[in-house]
């Protein structure tokens, strides 16, 4: 499989993951861990929203959490609406916390490595997936070849939204 750029390199005016963009090495780090990682792109994450209409109806729930919430939202996607164009608020940390709780919303494609690019310049923190052993027959045996990691390629907003809604109702 040839080299697939993920992330923020889908979306729009994006050539670096924030995050990735800010610490790259602590990105690399993580990502060459070996640890069982499922990494949260933002191309899949601007797949997501909470509405007005769905701020009305965490309002009804009223308990102490949502009496906090929804008022502190509320103007957040106003100002979403009227800057940005959109119909409410992107849930882009909220599906990595939500992947915890209920991962059956969400698709992925098992196994790709993950290279986070180091060198300087417009690029720095920019990560690139690809399937493992793929390099193998590309550059030199010595390169290092990141372990793999599991990549989220697709949700369901609605019940990502549904899973929020009953997760606030059990606040106490």
């Amino acid at each position: 499989m040839a080299l697939q750029h993920l992330g923020d390199f889908d979306v729009d005016g994006c050539l670096v993951d924030t995050n990735f963009g800010y610490d790259p090495e602590a990105a690399s780090i993580v990502m060459n861990s070996g640890a069982a990682l499922t990494h949260v792109p933002m191309d899949v994450t601007t797949k997501t929203l909470l509405s007005q209409h769905d701020l009305h109806r965490l309002e009804r729930i009223d308990n102490r959490f949502t009496r906090y919430l929804v008022p502190t939202l509320r103007p957040w996607l106003s100002y979403l609406e009227a800057t940005r164009g959109l119909s409410g608020m992107l849930l882009h940390d909220v599906v990595a916390v939500a992947l915890l709780l209920d991962p059956s919303f969400a698709a992925f494609r098992p196994s790709s490595s993950l290279h986070i690019e180091l060198a300087p310049g417009p690029f720095r923190g920019r990560a690139a997936r690809w399937t493992p052993g793929a390099l193998q027959n590309q550059v030199a045996r010595t390169t290092h070849e990141p372990p793999p990691v599991d990549v989220l390629v697709n949700l369901d907003n609605t019940y990502l939204v549904h899973l929020i809604t009953e997760v606030l109702r059990r606040v106490d």
